[in-house]
């Protein structure tokens, strides 16, 4: 898959998650916003990691800036 089509395959609530801790959020920060679980966030995070092929927030990050600098996302 291509850099789009993984970023299509996320759902919006992975999306949400994956835009808020590239910025800088955490966990626990992230699901204060959204008025869920740590728990729930992490679960999610790792769902959108596993589907956007990476394995750390760092590759997460730069990943989502090649993105955005490709007109993707």
């Amino acid at each position: 898959l291509d850099m789009a089509d993984r970023f299509r395959l996320l759902t919006a609530r992975e999306r949400e998650v994956v835009d808020r801790v590239v910025n800088g959020a955490t966990n626990k920060g992230v699901a204060a916003e959204l008025g869920v679980s740590p728990q729930a966030i992490d679960a999610r995070r790792a769902r959108a990691m596993r589907k956007l092929q990476v394995e750390t927030v760092p590759e997460l990050v730069q990943l989502f800036v090649k993105a955005q600098h490709a007109g993707v996302i």
